[in-house]
């Protein structure tokens, strides 16, 4: 599974879930972990997923209209491999000894490439 973290200046971010067989789940965040009580419908989210033998590719396409200001974001890429004896990953150094991917204070500058 992969996990994409999209925090923004205020504080907020987003949590988007990927799965290998094509499922996701998005949440927005006021705090960390206390999932905000209103959600947009995540209507104009576009995920794929392809499963290969020994891989798996997927990718998200997210509208610019989630984001308050889409210039100043900082983000996290995590992965959950393996299982039975799941492994943790994260794009950002993450303290702890135990896995915790909601550390938005650790996220990285997002810099959106401009299509050419």
């Amino acid at each position: 599974m992969a996990e994409i973290f999209f925090l923004e200046p205020s504080g907020r971010y987003l949590e988007i879930n990927l799965a290998p067989n094509g499922a996701w789940w998005a949440c927005w965040f006021g705090k960390v972990r206390q999932a905000e009580s209103e959600q947009p419908d995540f209507q104009e989210v576009v995920t794929e997923s392809e499963l290969g033998e020994d891989s798996w590719e997927a990718s998200i396409l997210l509208p610019d209209s989630l984001f308050s200001d889409i210039g100043s974001l900082r983000f996290n890429v995590t992965f959950i491999l393996n299982s039975p004896r799941q492994t943790f990953h994260s794009l950002a150094k993450l303290p702890g000894a135990e896995p915790d991917f909601h550390q938005p204070d650790h996220f990285l500058p997002l810099l959106p490439g401009v299509p050419s």
